[in-house]
């Protein structure tokens, strides 16, 4: 099967979803309204793209999302359902002088909802949600089972490799040229079932 990616630029965190016809960005963009302002400014006039202004998890609802406050700097790119998460980045390894104890992070109720309530038929999901890409998947798991798609995360963890296995996906790794398997080490991770790639 011939799928294209198509690259969506990170404001904020993000899940984005490629339908042969369309794309669709799910970003919560409450935290900055600039931020949503632009996104919208930038697809205004292409039909194809589509945001939905709702965080993707394993079930509908409400929830609290998390941003690191440093000083007076809130940091709404590293935004994240999960807490620890959302705290983890800042640090003395990417901070020069950095003093935990102005470390902080504010709270907000956001809307959720689960990717198999759109009822879409994607050819590819790109996650970068901070932590909770188990979550996401976990609630499109009828949208994966039934479509199929790539999957492509910046990080993988051993919950997931399992949960997709079950339907066929394995991971891979581009370096030197070419996909290696079971490899996930290192930034993006596709997953793809053997329909999507035969060689090795």
């Amino acid at each position: 099967a011939h799928h294209r990616l198509h690259s969506c630029r990170r404001d904020t965190s993000e899940s984005a979803i490629d339908t042969p016809r369309n794309a669709r960005v799910f970003q919560q963009n409450q935290p900055n309204a600039r931020l949503a302002a632009r996104l919208a400014r930038r697809h205004t006039r292409d039909q194809r793209v589509r945001i939905e202004p709702v965080a993707l998890s394993s079930k509908n609802g409400k929830e609290t999302l998390h941003l690191p406050k440093y000083r007076s700097w809130i940091f709404d790119g590293l935004a994240s359902l999960d807490a620890a998460e959302a705290m983890n980045w800042l640090n003395s390894d990417r901070l020069w002088r950095f003093d935990s104890k102005k470390l902080t992070h504010v709270v907000m109720d956001i809307e959720v909802k689960t990717l198999d309530a759109y009822d879409l038929a994607p050819a590819i999901i790109k996650l970068d949600t901070q932590g909770t890409e188990e979550d996401v998947l976990r609630g499109g798991l009828n949208t994966i089972a039934t479509h199929r798609p790539i999957i492509l995360l910046e990080s993988s963890t051993q919950g997931i490799i399992e949960l997709l296995a079950g339907y066929g996906y394995r991971p891979y790794t581009f370096y030197s040229g070419k996909l290696h398997c079971n490899v996930t080490s290192g930034k993006n991770v596709f997953f793809l079932t053997a329909d999507h790639y035969c060689g090795e």
